[in-house]
C-alpha cells in the first residue's frame, strides 16, 4: 500500500498517469455540467410554453449519450485503476479486465468507501460515484419522462433531410 507522502512515485512510475488523470477529471466535469444543464434548462417560446429544449436531440439520442458517457467514464477509470492499483482496492498485478470490472462496480453505486484508500484513490472513487449518480439519476430519469415532439422548424428540417 502506498503511504500518503509517496505520491511523487505514483507519477514517476507511469509518465502518462498525470495526463490521464487530468483528462479524466476534466471529462467528468464536462459530462456532469452538460447533462445537468440539459436536464434543468428549458426555454419559453413566444406563446409562453415551457419544455422546449435548447437542442434538437430527442429522448433516444439523449439516453444514448448518457449510456455512452457512462461506459466511457467506467472504462477510463478502469484504465486508471489498472495503471495505478494503489488508487483502488485492487491488488498489484491484476488484469485490465479486473480493473474495468472494479470500475463498473464503483459506477453502479458501490459505496464501499473505507479508510484503506489513499487520498487520491478516495477522490477518484467519490468522483466516479458522483458522475455515475449524475448520469443515471439526473439524466436518464428525466429523459424517460420527457415529451418527444418536434417543433415546426424541426419538422421542416426532417422533411428536407437536414435532421439527424
Amino acid at each position: 500500500m502506498i503511504e500518503q507522502g509517496q505520491y511523487k512515485n505514483l507519477f514517476k512510475e507511469t509518465p502518462y498517469f498525470a495526463f490521464l488523470l487530468l483528462h479524466t477529471l476534466s471529462r467528468g466535469i464536462e459530462i456532469v455540467y452538460a447533462f445537468y444543464k440539459d436536464v434543468v434548462s428549458s426555454r419559453m417560446n413566444s406563446e409562453l410554453e415551457i419544455d422546449e429544449k435548447l437542442s434538437n436531440l430527442k429522448r433516444g439520442n439523449r439516453i444514448s449519450l448518457a449510456v455512452h458517457s457512462y461506459l466511457e467514464m467506467a472504462l477510463i477509470f478502469g484504465i486508471i485503476y489498472f495503471i495505478q492499483p494503489a488508487t483502488s482496492k485492487l491488488s498489484e498485478g491484476g488484469s485490465l479486465l479486473d480493473s474495468i470490472l472494479y470500475s463498473f462496480s464503483v459506477m453502479a453505486f458501490n459505496f464501499s468507501f473505507d479508510k484503506s484508500f489513499i487520498t487520491l484513490g478516495g477522490v477518484l472513487h467519490v468522483t466516479q460515484v458522483f458522475i455515475g449518480i449524475t448520469l443515471v439519476v439526473l439524466s436518464i430519469a428525466n429523459y424517460l419522462g420527457m415529451k418527444d415532439t418536434m417543433s415546426e422548424f424541426e419538422k421542416s428540417d426532417w422533411r428536407n433531410g437536414k435532421y439527424i
